[in-house]
């Protein structure tokens, strides 16, 4: 896995915990934790991240840049 994937799961792991604590449910799709479930809504990596950014969430590695 390159530095760019690995960037975009934690991000995308940071943003579903952030939603989680917001009370959203989400939970990880698949072994590979490359998609994730809310409700009946299946979203990848960066779809979740952006939903995350709309609703006020930056992800760490944006902050520490």
């Amino acid at each position: 896995m390159d530095e760019a994937a690995i960037t975009t799961t934690l991000a995308a792991q940071d943003a579903a915990e952030a939603l989680i604590a917001l009370g959203w449910p989400i939970t990880p799709d698949g072994p590979d934790m490359e998609r994730w479930r809310i409700g009946d809504l299946i979203m990848t990596d960066e779809e979740l991240i952006g939903l995350a950014t709309r609703r006020g969430f930056q992800p760490v590695s944006e902050r520490v840049q």
